[in-house]
């Protein structure tokens, strides 16, 4: 689930506030996610937007019998997109992303980091559109 927030606060340019929250179960593996930060967006031109964001993470992996793993992380995320109204209030999103993540395990001195892009389409809620 990753719902997000936004203020318009001028024409076309509007910051928000995006959470990730994510459980999974794989037999008696047990894993939990949570992160949340800000985003930057900018409509250039009749739907077409740039994206920029960073979120930061935490995520618990659990196994009966074996100490949970921790994992703490960071990502910055760009990207562009174009917003498709359904509507004057919904819009369905594709948006061509690139990742930078980075993301260590607790008590471990060195970090992972990997990029990546991809695709993503979502729905977008839009509140008192003009």
């Amino acid at each position: 689930l990753s719902p997000n927030i936004g203020y318009y606060f001028m024409d076309n340019l509007g910051i928000g506030l995006a959470l990730n929250v994510s459980g999974t179960k794989l037999g008696r593996v047990k894993g939990s996610s949570f992160g949340a930060g800000p985003w930057l967006r900018y409509y250039v031109y009749k739907g077409v937007f740039a994206h920029a964001g960073y979120n930061f993470s935490s995520v618990k992996i659990t196994t009966p019998g074996v100490p949970d793993l921790k994992f703490t992380g960071s990502n910055i995320n760009l990207g562009i997109g174009y917003s498709h109204f359904l509507n004057n209030s919904i819009a369905l999103e594709p948006k061509l992303y690139y990742d930078i993540n980075s993301s260590k395990l607790d008590g471990d001195s060195e970090s992972s980091k990997d990029n990546t892009f991809g695709l993503s389409i979502g729905f977008q809620i839009f509140f008192n559109r003009n």
